[in-house]
This record gives C-alpha cells, structure tokens and sequence, in this order.
C-alpha cells in the first residue's frame, strides 16, 4: 500500500467518524472542541517592560555632573541605588562582558541580573552568565547591600563557596579579592585563614629562629617543607623518635655551619630573602577607592605583610612560597639522613646516595651514631628477669619475713643500735675503690656535708655502673647537687659493706 493509499484510507475513517449521529446529536459536543484563547501576561514579564528603578539607574550616567566620573563611581552609585531591588524577570540567555558593570549590560540583560540576584540572596543558587556572577562579587567588594567589610566578606565568602560548586570560574580571582578586600579593610586575621593557608610560611618562620625550637616543632616545620615525604619512610615508622632527634639536630648543626662558614646563611640558601614590592589591590576587579586608603600597615606575620603609603600598597614577603610549597634542599637533607640511618641501622631497601655536601653528610653521620650509642647504652641497663630463679626468691623472702618477725622490744633495741653504728669498714669482694667505699658509707649514715677530693659526680656513676650487676639498677641518685641512696636499696647496701674495718 502506497502512501496515497493510506491517506485515503485515513480520510474515509475521518469521515465516518464524523457522520456518527451520536456524536453530532450529543450535547457535550461544543465542550469538546478548543478554541484559541489569550495568554495573560504580567506587564512586568513583558521584553518591552522597564521598571522605574531601571530608568533612575541609567539616569545616573546620563547626569551632566557625572560626565568625566570614573566607571566603577558610576557603578557604586548605581548599585547603591538598587542595593534592595528585587525583580523576577525570566531571562535564559549568555552574557559575556569583561569587566563588567551595570552600563555595559543592555536593560534585558540588567533584568536578568537582578531577578538572578533576588534568587541568589534568597539561597537559590542557579548557573548564570559568569558576568553576572563578577558583577555580584563587584558589589559585595564596594559593600552594596552590606554594613559593614565584615558583612561583606562573609557574604562573599559564603557566595564563592556555595556558587563554585555549580560555576567555579569564578574562583581565578574571587580568592584573592576576598584577601585583598580583608588586607585593605584590616579585617582579623582569621577570616583570611579561611580561605589560605599560611603554614607554609608559619614554618619558614619558625626556622629563623631554629635555636629556640625543640624537636619536634623543628622536625614538623621542616617535614612540611620538605619535597621529601619522609613520614612514609620504613625507618621512619620504625624509629620515629630517634629519627626526629637527628633531623632537629642535623638541621642545627648544618644551619650553625653555614652561619659561620658561609657567606650565606641556610635560611637564605633556602628561601631567599623577604622582598618587598608595588602590589595591585584588587587587581582586575570594579572597586572604588582603592588608592583612597590611609597610610597603614597590616601584618600577617613577620615575614608577610602590606603597607599602605600616600595611596600607594607594597608588599614584603617571600615571594614563590605558596600553599603548596616545597623544598627540594631541605628535602635532600631529610632523604639524606633516611638513607645514612638505614645504612647504620642494616634497614632495606637502601636508598641512592644523592649530591649532599660532605659536610651535611659528616653531621648526619655523627649524629646517627649518637643515636645508635644512646640505643645501646639502653640495652646494657635493661633489667631481664630468670624465671627460673623465682623459687630462691621466694625462699630468701620466707627467710626474711621469719628474721623480721621478733620480739618488738629487741625490735626497738636492735634499730637503736643500727642508728648509732658508724659504717667505716668495707668488703674486699665488692668492685670499688676506697674512696668509693667511703662516699657510700657518709650517704648511708647520712653525712652530705663533707669535701671530698674527688669529683662527686663522677665518683657516683662509677659506683652506678660497678654495683649495676648486683642490684640491676642505678642505687645512687641526685636530689639537686647532693647525692643520696635509693631508699630501696639501703638495707642491701649496710649488709654489704659490713666486713672489715678501714
């Protein structure tokens, strides 16, 4: 069947419906069939329509006075004059404008904007010509529909994060509008923390003053410095505290050094020097006044700030160092006391030997093995209990508890006597000397007061390390300058030293 075919098929099946007696006969038949009818639409929603707060706002370009007046002025006393205009006109089109301000937007466009804006204010948050974004951030930057720089940040705060999350174009300038706007209103420093982040540069400070920090805050600086992860290092999770200790004092050291032997210090090898240059506030933005600040200063940290001179804005910081920022010298050092350490240590894998100073590589050297002596000297001074010697202890403590148990009249009698017995004799089968003797026998019946020809505090180490192996602990300890006994071990001393007379 060709297409004529069908269609006279279709007409025929048309026909018969039509000549149904039922259907002509029926009543409903009229409220059936639609005719045309009128849309009604609101004036206002009409392309010709202008409200008069649209005609006021041109008006203000157009005055005579205002011939000669600088575009963002216009902007700023136009905007002000519909700070709380609102207006819902249906608007689907692009606009694409550089620089824009209300003057360079035709009227539909400008009802576009500011029916757009009514629902931005009313959190409705839909795409729109990114020029009608800019504009937004215009008026919030000269504080139209704010009353105060706080109010204003924050709205631009808000806006930025809510609105990039369907545009983020705008995000090539808004961040640093928002922290010029803070710097030139001298807003707290906080507000600026929440859109930057500082610890890089908080970490650069820290290391002038390096000699001042303990370990950690040292090590934590320069770890985030570092292009050098070195918190993912194997010997880093094995050793972490003693690898903190030679990195703090590696970087010393090295920083000592080059203090001293250098024509530039290892501050500067790293970071340069702080520059201070001409800054552009609110580069690129539509803000008025910008050259009518006072002279002042705001001050981010001692190594970042802005001053304000006759109009004029300067910045002094370290310039290149930025939120992300990374240093590979400072990442060198770190690798490089990784790789000696695992060398000291027999850790693998290995690491390359890199391009490191031969000095850095001698201090590093020197203070993984100050680390590895101090391990060490530990292992000799921990206590290992035999297990299998358990039952003589409890048999010496059976007979100790049986000496102890007497009569509390030979009690007293026996503890009178002990107080006025001079402890002047020693034991040949004990490893000290007689001076050695004779310091235990003045701590043991009490006597502080006495010179001796002999350094004191060498003398106690030397009775520490000799009597470790009978006691298993340091006996001798030091209360400020003046030694005393360990009151545990008193007892166990006076049975010792009893034996022949001096």
């Amino acid at each position: 069947m060709d297409f004529s075919e069908k269609l006279s098929k279709q007409i025929d099946i048309i026909k018969s419906i039509l000549s149904d007696e039922k259907l002509i006969n029926s009543k409903n038949i009229e409220s059936k069939i639609y005719s045309d009818q009128p849309i009604i639409m609101k004036a206002s929603h009409m392309a010709g329509f202008m409200p008069d707060e649209y005609k006021k706002m041109r008006a203000i370009a157009k005055d005579p006075q205002n011939l000669g007046r600088p575009d963002s002025w216009i902007f700023v006393e136009q905007g002000r004059l519909m700070a709380d205009f609102d207006d819902d006109y249906v608007f689907n089109r692009d606009v694409v404008r550089y620089f824009p301000t209300y003057q360079s937007l035709n009227d539909e466009e400008l009802r576009g904007y500011f029916s757009w804006r009514t629902k931005i204010r009313l959190g409705i948050y839909e795409k729109a010509p990114l020029t009608f974004a800019y504009i937004y951030l215009y008026e919030l930057l000269n504080l139209i529909g704010c009353n105060s720089p706080d109010e204003g940040f924050e709205k631009m705060y808000d806006f930025v994060l809510k609105y990039s999350e369907t545009d983020d174009g705008i995000n090539k300038y808004a961040y640093t509008w928002m922290f010029d706007f803070a710097v030139f209103h001298g807003l707290d420093i906080r507000l600026l923390e929440k859109i930057c982040d500082f610890s890089a540069e908080k970490s650069i400070e820290k290391l002038l003053r390096y000699q001042n920090l303990n370990d950690k805050e040292l090590f934590d600086s320069l770890v985030l410095l570092s292009s050098y992860n070195l918190l993912k290092s194997k010997v880093y999770k094995q050793y972490p505290n003693e690898l903190c200790e030679i990195v703090a004092n590696v970087y010393k050291a090295y920083a000592g050094h080059c203090d001293k032997k250098c024509e530039k210090s290892l501050h500067i090898r790293l970071f340069g020097v702080l520059l201070e240059n001409t800054y552009s506030m609110l580069f690129n933005a539509v803000f008025y006044g910008r050259n009518r600040h006072n002279d002042g200063e705001y001050v981010i940290s001692p190594i970042h700030k802005y001053t304000c001179k006759d109009g004029l804005w300067r910045c002094c910081k370290y310039f290149g160092v930025s939120k992300n920022y990374s240093s590979k010298h400072i990442g060198m050092i770190l690798k490089a006391a990784d790789r000696i350490l695992r060398e000291k240590l027999g850790v693998t894998p290995s690491l390359a030997q890199g391009k490191e100073p031969k000095i850095l590589v001698a201090i590093i050297e020197k203070e993984c093995d100050k680390i590895i002596q101090k391990q060490k000297e530990a292992e000799k001074r921990r206590i290992d209990i035999d297990v299998s010697k358990l039952d003589n202890i409890r048999i010496s403590s059976t007979n100790i508890m049986e000496k102890l148990i007497v009569d509390e009249e030979e009690f007293f009698e026996a503890q009178e006597a002990e107080a006025t017995n001079v402890l002047e004799v020693k034991r040949t089968d004990l490893p000290l000397e007689d001076d050695e003797i004779i310091l235990l026998c003045n701590l043991l019946n009490g006597k502080t007061d006495v010179n001796y020809d002999f350094m004191l505090s060498v003398a106690v180490d030397s009775i520490n390390d000799k009597m470790f192996d009978y006691f298993g602990d340091t006996i001798i300890d030091f209360d400020g300058d003046l030694p005393y006994i360990i009151e545990d071990y008193s007892d166990e001393l006076k049975e010792l030293l009893k034996g022949e007379e001096i």
